[in-house]
């Protein structure tokens, strides 16, 4: 539950920085329905929204290497991930 705290508090604090536009359209790639990302995804979402005028968030369903890719790709502006699926990607070599 903290981390899920921390997450969205670290997310509404880039939110906050970024320059005001007349209206603001953002992806969030979450997880899968049935998974815990996903209706975590939808609280970020609506605290997002309630809290800043003029930006809309639509959560979409992924995974912890789908959405890496996705903010990558330009696909998504806001994804889940976590160390693990960032860890995999990393060739062994420069892992220390």
């Amino acid at each position: 539950m903290l981390k899920r705290r921390h997450l969205a508090i670290g997310l509404i604090a880039a939110i906050a920085a970024a320059p005001a536009a007349a209206e603001e359209k953002l992806v969030f790639v979450t997880g899968s329905p049935g998974g815990s990302w996903f209706p975590t995804g939808g609280a970020i979402k609506a605290a997002v929204e309630e809290l800043f005028d003029g930006i809309s968030v639509q959560v979409r369903p992924g995974g912890g290497l789908a959405n890496i890719k996705a903010v990558s790709k330009g696909l998504a502006q806001l994804g889940m991930s976590n160390s693990i699926s960032c860890r995999r990607r990393t060739p062994a070599s420069s892992r220390k």
